[in-house]
């Protein structure tokens, strides 16, 4: 778990990193998350909504990663209890609004922690620190064009949150 952390600190590989950075957003949301924080949580995420182009735009497939970590996390985190709610509050309000059809209906999955198969093994296998980085980055790049790297991402906030 410790390599795989530091691999993703450490950015990722050239072609998957996003045209716009948001290391801050994803510094508060690890916080909002590590301290339950529901509202503040809800906040970032709504900012992120329909962020980006293309059937499932990137701040979607963040969104994705992080709420299939958190909900596939269980029972570890009692405070993941309320920022779920939150978000599934969230993603049932505004998702179609905000952004496209495929993308709301991927949402309110992960909200529940059901996603494609790739995803789920990804998630998975992060939380239970088997994966190696070659391992990563295949699943993350069988996803999409830059899908899977951006749902990877998302999960990667919750690394080191006490999950």
């Amino acid at each position: 778990m410790a390599q795989l952390s530091e691999w993703i600190a450490q950015g990722f590989p050239e072609a998957a990193r996003p045209a716009h950075p948001q290391a801050e957003r994803c510094a508060r949301l690890g916080r909002a998350v590590a301290e339950g924080e529901a509202g503040s949580f809800a906040t970032l995420i709504e900012g992120l909504l329909g962020w980006g182009h293309g059937l499932t735009p990137s701040g979607d497939d963040f969104i994705i990663g992080l709420l299939l970590a958190l909900r596939r996390a269980g029972d570890a985190r009692d405070a993941s209890a309320s920022i779920l709610e939150a978000a599934a509050r969230l993603v049932n309000e505004k998702a179609r609004e905000r952004t496209t059809a495929i993308s709301a209906g991927l949402l309110g999955c992960a909200a529940l922690g059901e996603a494609d198969e790739r995803l789920i093994a990804l998630v998975d296998h992060v939380q239970a620190g088997a994966p190696g980085q070659a391992e990563a980055q295949q699943a993350a790049s069988s996803w999409g064009a830059t899908s899977g790297w951006d749902a990877f991402a998302g999960m990667g906030v919750t690394l080191g949150q006490g999950g």
